[in-house]
């Protein structure tokens, strides 16, 4: 303010304009806010004036204010057109936010019509194929009645009144030690994925198959002795063989259903023919075995696990590889020798019940993550709670596994942070051994220390054992990877983000850049400090720090090639290796077992 010729002088300045505003001595504050509201467009009742002595209205004078150079005042207000266009854009903005609200609920309510649709579909299939499992209970018990008639018209076997009702027929043994005939016969075979009415769980936990009933017809005109075991050879005449026994004669007429890994060491396809032939094998008294994985010594007691899965097996040849089932996961051991109470170098020895010597040699170098020819890869196991360590070149990995026991008690957390030099990615899977950042289910790729998480109601997140791949992007040095449970109740709290309360959110602005909701009070800072320190990726819409912008480009917006040739980005890559890739494996369960096959095998009705 000046005093000029018995006048009062304010010089304004704004918009980057410089403007002098002369008063008379007798003015008032009130003068001055109508000079204020001619340049600015602010309403004197609008108006705020900083740097004004304490208690000061609008007719106080402004010469007795006795305000002298270079004294400021700062004017607070906003013109009334802003004023509208602030308003209209926060009316807009509920209005968009009422029609999402609804478009929401009108999805929720669509999905909640089609669940419900799919739940009556599933209960009418159930009661359909409960009606058609009576109707074939009630064949097999009239084919058995015919079938134990023969048996007493030939006078071999007359069973109980009590086990006649039996959902199995198992004939009991028929002492013939004299017996030398033998019987021979060619079967289509099948894995028992292929059948998805009569396969058993437990199929592949032995060497017993599920043959034709014309099959035990035959034993039992031949008078052979139970239980009988087959020599299986791969038609016509191959050169590899394993000794079978038979679980069920339940299978379809000319076909019968082995376990997978038969499958595998005989080098069969779905379907093709093998020659099967009974075999009087020496009894056991002795085998040695080879586990494929160094997992398998740190189990605390072997003895009793292999004493309680062999009761399951009627044969051991040499060649065959055992599958046992052990808290979820599978361990494959080897048979490399046997031994029969005769001291000869026989193939193959019978164990059926029979206490038989077991040496289990150290683990196979054959497979430690898929088969001969493959490079080892080393899994480090880790520890809940106990940070590992590790040094890598620069993109390269790093594997370990953990098992969780019960997914329903707790969440998991697998974090990596940088030690020294390395910008840690972290890549979860539980179908692959080896996960990368083109071939996992979980992944964690910011820059810095990063974390994932698992929890329900995340349906791939059930228990079992899963695989980390940890890699050092574009830096070599050395990271820690941590995994950890968190208890199911602290979910809600660890949310990220910033949550408004409802007046808030009423109240609050929609920020141009991160499209996040933010207070009126704290708009202008929050849009100055996003705009300084995030960006937003055009091609996607995510919201990052300016850093982090071209390690996400190289990742996720990088086409990499799929096995069947066809290249995509990041995220269309795994879904297409899950969903649609031709050469996609398909994942089935049975019981405790899973079954991987090629998308393109047909499924046996």
């Amino acid at each position: 303010m000046n005093e000029e010729s018995e006048q009062c002088v304010f010089v304004v300045q704004f918009r980057g304009e410089t403007h002098r505003v002369a008063l008379e001595p007798a003015a008032c504050v009130w003068h001055l806010k109508r000079e204020l509201f001619s340049l600015t467009g602010v309403e004197p009742d609008k108006q705020k004036l900083a740097g004004l002595p304490p208690k000061t209205g609008d007719d106080a004078v402004l010469a007795s204010l006795k305000l002298k150079r270079p004294h400021k005042l700062l004017l607070f207000g906003l013109p009334p057109e802003e004023i509208n266009e602030q308003i209209a854009r926060e009316e807009q903005a509920k209005e968009d936010n009422a029609e999402l609200r609804a478009q929401m609920e009108a999805h929720a309510e669509k999905e909640r019509q089609q669940e419900e649709q799919k739940q009556e579909e599933a209960r009418l299939r159930e009661e359909s194929l409960k009606r058609s499992r009576d109707v074939a209970r009630q064949r097999e018990l009239e084919r058995r009645l015919a079938l134990r008639n023969m048996y007493d018209s030939q006078g071999l076997w007359r069973p109980q009144p009590a086990r006649a009702a039996q959902s199995s027929f198992s004939p009991p043994a028929v002492e013939n030690p004299d017996y030398n005939a033998s019987l021979s016969f060619a079967l289509k075979c099948f894995s028992p994925i292929m059948d998805q009415e009569t396969a058993r769980p437990n199929l592949e936990a032995n060497n017993k198959i599920i043959c034709p009933q014309d099959v035990l017809e035959k034993i039992v005109s031949s008078r052979m002795p139970f239980p009988v075991t087959f020599k299986m050879t791969a038609a016509p005449g191959g050169g590899s063989c394993t000794h079978v026994g038979v679980l069920e004669f339940t299978a379809p007429p000319g076909v019968a259903y082995i376990p997978f890994w038969i499958m595998n060491k005989l080098e069969l396809e779905e379907g093709a023919v093998v020659n099967f032939e009974t075999a009087r094998l020496p009894l056991g008294t002795g085998a040695v075995l080879q586990p494929h994985t160094p997992n398998w010594d740190k189990l605390p007691d072997t003895r009793s696990i292999l004493e309680e899965h062999l009761r399951s097996h009627q044969a051991l040849t040499v060649g065959d590889t055992i599958l046992i089932p052990h808290r979820g996961a599978i361990f494959e051991l080897s048979v490399v020798t046997v031994s029969c109470e005769s001291g000869a170098d026989v193939p193959a020895i019978a164990v059926a019940d029979r206490d038989i010597s077991v040496t289990v040699l150290p683990c196979s170098a054959l497979r430690s993550s898929g088969g001969p020819g493959r490079t080892a890869v080393v899994h480090h196991n880790l520890q809940w709670d106990v940070p590992e360590e590790a040094t890598v070149e620069a993109d390269e990995y790093r594997f370990f596994t953990f098992v969780v026991d019960d997914v329903l008690s707790c969440r998991v957390q697998v974090a990596a942070s940088p030690v020294t030099g390395s910008d840690p990615d972290v890549y979860v899977s539980r179908d692959v051994e080896c996960p990368t950042h083109v071939n996992f289910t979980w992944s964690a790729q910011d820059a810095g220390a990063v974390r994932v998480t698992l929890e329900q109601p995340d349906p791939d997140y059930v228990s079992g054992r899963y695989f980390v791949g940890v890699r050092s992007y574009g830096h070599a040095g050395t990271f820690a990877v941590t995994v950890t449970r968190l208890p199911v109740s602290f979910a809600e709290e660890e949310a990220g983000g910033h949550m408004l309360s409802g007046q808030q959110a009423s109240d609050g602005v929609i920020c141009d850049n991160c499209k996040q909701r933010v207070p009126a009070a704290s708009a202008a800072t929050h849009l100055a400090s996003c705009h300084r320190y995030s960006v937003r990726c055009g091609a996607c819409g995510c919201v990052m720090q300016r850093a982090q912008l071209e390690k996400h480009r190289a990742l996720q917006h990088t086409k990499f090639a799929c096995d069947c040739g066809e290249a995509f980005e990041q995220a269309e890559l795994i879904i297409h290796r899950r969903e649609e890739c031709r050469l996609r494996l398909v994942q089935v369960s049975r019981g405790f077992l899973t079954y991987m096959f090629p998308d393109t095998v047909p499924v046996l009705r």
